[in-house]
Formats: C-alpha cells, sequence, structure tokens
C-alpha cells in the first residue's frame, strides 16, 4: 500500500509509514490529517457521552477513528460541520478513541 485509505494522489509519507517498522506516525499533507499505524498511549475508546453530553456536541475535542479498510488510526476535530449520526456508529463500533 503506497496511500492511504481514499487518498487520490498517494505520497511518499505514506510509504514511509507503511514500509518503516520504527515509524508511527505521519501527518498528511493533503488533508493535514494525522495518520498512526499503531494506538498512541493514552487512548480510551470513546462514548456517547464523551462526544455529546447532554444533547451537546463538545466542539474541538479530537478524536481517532480506525479504518477497518486501511488498519490505520487518522485524528479529527469535533466540529459543527461532523457528520455526528456517523461518529455515534464508530463510538458504538469500539472504533473511536479520545486522550485519557
Amino acid at each position: 500500500m503506497d496511500k492511504c485509505n481514499g487518498c487520490p494522489i498517494g505520497c511518499e509519507e505514506a510509504k514511509k509509514l507503511m514500509n518503516d517498522p520504527g515509524l508511527n506516525t505521519i501527518k498528511c499533507k493533503l488533508t493535514g490529517i494525522w495518520i498512526y499505524k499503531t494506538l498512541p498511549e493514552g487512548m480510551r475508546l470513546a462514548t456517547r457521552d464523551d462526544i455529546n453530553p447532554d444533547g451537546r456536541r463538545v466542539l474541538g475535542l479530537r478524536y481517532l477513528l480506525f479504518s477497518s479498510v486501511s488498519e490505520l488510526y487518522e485524528t479529527y476535530p469535533l466540529t459543527e460541520n461532523t457528520d455526528l449520526p456517523n461518529l455515534i456508529r464508530f463510538v458504538d463500533a469500539g472504533k473511536c478513541w479520545i486522550k485519557n
């Protein structure tokens, strides 16, 4: 694999991440998203209450999503534009992490 799942162009950083056992993290130059090969320390599974307590989004909350297709973790911030029902599906599936 020489590009991340869904990436239209591929890049040298993705090649390095996939092929270098000592490298765990890259920042995508195209999207600005941090991508991890393994889950960073200090992370725990997110709950619905972490994401949307009392029916209000925690704007700015940074979370990691695991892609079963690419088997990589990607970071995102929670914003007004976040597709909350889709994010909740990741939470319910045990594929969303936040910092302890």
